[in-house]
């Protein structure tokens, strides 16, 4: 049955490869819409089909994105394996310890997100915070109202701001030492 999954799949595989090359280029948008192909064809299960007999076209887009995000992570393992190699040690001044405290409160908001919020907050954030749609642009992708996501994204920003607004005072006021990773 995998293979009917993926013979429905592919009659949009045009609108895929542009979802794709927003992500990773168009050089690679061919390999993560191949990627994604085999993905459906290993896991994809009765979720594929909606209920009215289309096809979930959300189900394939997340599909798709965690491709293209294995894809853009490959590619910057990489890349970092390449600059460790010419990394110049004078050139660690103020900007990296500005840089590794974003980090660190990136890091601190995701895994707060990911202990915190139920998975529809949680997913709904990254797509919104990863992807480059816009509200409406994720209302029609993901088939969900464009208010419902207006207002769980407004909701959870609250949130980002009220449990991190001491962390991001000291990175406005250039304080990085006191930005530490949450304990996880």
């Amino acid at each position: 049955m995998n293979t009917d999954y993926i013979e429905i799949v592919s009659a949009f595989e045009k609108d895929w490869i542009g979802i794709a090359s927003t992500y990773v280029g168009e050089a690679d948008a061919s390999e993560a819409v191949q990627e994604m192909y085999l993905r459906i064809g290993r896991f994809a299960d009765d979720r594929i089909i909606k209920e009215d007999g289309f096809l979930n076209r959300s189900y394939v887009f997340l599909a798709l994105r965690s491709c293209c995000f294995d894809l853009l992570k490959k590619r910057n393992r990489y890349n970092n394996d390449r600059e460790v190699e010419n990394y110049d040690s004078e050139d660690s001044g103020e900007y990296s310890d500005k840089q590794r405290a974003f980090d660190v409160l990136m890091d601190n908001i995701e895994y707060y997100a990911k202990e915190n919020w139920v998975w529809y907050d949680r997913t709904l954030f990254m797509l919104y915070k990863d992807t480059p749609f816009s509200l409406r642009g994720l209302a029609q992708e993901t088939g969900i109202s464009w208010m419902s996501i207006h207002q769980t994204i407004h909701r959870l920003k609250a949130e980002i701001k009220e449990e991190f607004y001491e962390d991001w005072e000291d990175y406005i006021n250039e304080d990085y030492e006191l930005i530490k990773p949450l304990k996880k």
